[in-house]
């Protein structure tokens, strides 16, 4: 059905956004935070992170990462992360942004895999007070 459909899609991806919305504006796009990667995922890259921007200003926030894709409906949201999530508390500035930093480690294990990211940040003017991104597959790299 629609998740499997989801999941197959998310796993397929190519690049690393990943958005979904819908068709009829229910979601429009705009009211969507962006979380883009800061740097390449690449092996001992100790400048790597994430950024989170057009959250609600000086709101709290959280950076979720997983090893794994996931399809979880949240209200009218979707959490694209599977467990175990990690999660890291961050809040954003007057203009709705925040950094985690992200430092990549240099061990080969690492190499190869993929890491999955969202953000959320607190809205009173989003379904459920919550606004969540778009996921992004980070592919680390040598």
């Amino acid at each position: 059905g629609y998740g499997a459909a989801l999941k197959l899609g998310i796993r397929l991806a190519r690049y690393d956004w990943i958005l979904i919305t819908d068709a009829d504006g229910t979601y429009p796009v705009s009211a969507i935070p962006d979380l883009l990667a800061y740097g390449e995922p690449r092996l001992g890259n100790a400048e790597f992170g994430l950024d989170l921007l057009r959250g609600a200003g000086n709101a709290p926030a959280l950076f979720g990462l997983s090893a794994a894709a996931g399809v979880t409906p949240v209200g009218p949201c979707t959490l694209y992360l599977s467990d175990p999530v990690v999660s890291v508390p961050a809040v954003t500035n007057a203009q709705g942004f925040t950094h985690l930093a992200v430092p990549v480690p240099a061990l080969p294990v690492l190499s190869g895999n993929d890491v999955f990211a969202q953000g959320l940040v607190v809205d009173a003017t989003a379904p459920l007070g919550v606004a969540l991104s778009s996921a992004l597959r980070l592919h680390v790299g040598e």
